[in-house]
């Protein structure tokens, strides 16, 4: 989570996520009495599923909750609260296409997606959610349906490790936009109750997507990851620049306009994906490869407490 310059990511770092998390303040399950819009687990006294904790007893609460050992401990009253689970299914939507193993600042972009999805897979996990989620690579996907107990976290994890591992480079043929097929699978995946967490490349954002988001975003709770590097932002201001791909070597010319038009699409494709968040009352949660997510858990705060209300 703090560190840089991963091209890979080990599933001992999926995992270790869990135990980051629980250290970081305001990133926990909502306490009771917030008056927060939105949380899915509801604290109540009266009859229940778990016990959620001990606090001073307030004027309204049963009275048979009373907790006497916790009373003669802290010397005034304590009573229980409890908290009954609304079953709500989060799926998770990971990219880990040929598209992803890039960066020219920090982690490579699948590495930031690896490790995003898992920090909001343990997140749900925490507030006792069914995790599942899908993990696609533009031509296949590993499908976990959502399941509770962390069986759905861990089997999600593997397989985005396993997708991970399997990319060796970002030249990789492609049969179109990665992001549009996965799209089209979710329905079929999800309840009315359910909450999708999409975590991609900034880049995928065309008509065809933007259609599929807003009907996802205008039927289920949505949190969206974009993710970025700087240089699909900004050139380098070199006097000598090329470009190596697939079909060899590019010396560019007239790179002042040229670093115009690409700053200008990449600002065009940034505002196209908060109009939409907008409109369709999705989070959106933009990350960047240049700064670790330890660096960028400000901006994350927001999609965590939904994800762990």
């Amino acid at each position: 989570m703090n560190s840089l310059g991963h091209t890979h990511v080990q599933l001992t770092q999926l995992l270790d996520t869990r135990f980051w998390l629980s250290r970081q303040p305001d990133t926990g399950r909502r306490q009771p009495g917030s008056g927060t819009t939105g949380q899915h687990l509801a604290r109540q006294h009266g009859q229940s599923t778990e016990f959620d904790q001990v606090r001073d007893y307030q004027p309204g609460d049963d009275s048979r909750h009373i907790d006497w050992r916790a009373t003669a401990r802290a010397g005034a009253v304590q009573t229980r609260l409890f908290h009954r689970e609304r079953d709500r299914p989060v799926f998770i939507v990971v990219e880990q296409s040929p598209a992803m193993f890039f960066a020219s600042q920090g982690n490579f972009k699948s590495v930031q997606a690896a490790l995003a999805a898992s920090l909001f897979a343990w997140a749900a996990t925490s507030a006792h959610d069914r995790v599942g989620g899908l993990v696609f690579n533009g031509k296949d996907s590993q499908l976990t349906t959502p399941m509770r107990n962390q069986k759905g976290t861990l089997h999600l994890l593997h397989s985005i490790c396993q997708a991970n591992r399997a990319l060796v480079t970002p030249f990789a043929a492609s049969s179109g936009n990665p992001l549009l097929q996965a799209l089209k699978f979710c329905p079929n995946q999800l309840r009315p109750e359910s909450l999708l967490i999409l975590v991609c490349s900034e880049n995928h954002l065309d008509a065809d997507v933007t259609s599929l988001l807003g009907a996802l975003a205008a039927q289920y709770q949505n949190i969206w990851l974009p993710i970025s590097d700087p240089l699909e932002h900004q050139l380098p201001t070199s006097q000598h620049l090329a470009l190596a791909g697939r079909q060899g070597r590019l010396q560019l010319r007239h790179q002042h306009q040229l670093a115009h038009r690409w700053q200008q699409q990449a600002s065009q494709v940034r505002a196209h994906w908060q109009q939409l968040a907008i409109r369709q009352r999705a989070v959106l949660l933009p990350l960047t490869t240049a700064n670790s997510l330890a660096q960028q858990l400000a901006s994350l705060q927001e999609g965590l407490r939904v994800a762990g209300a």
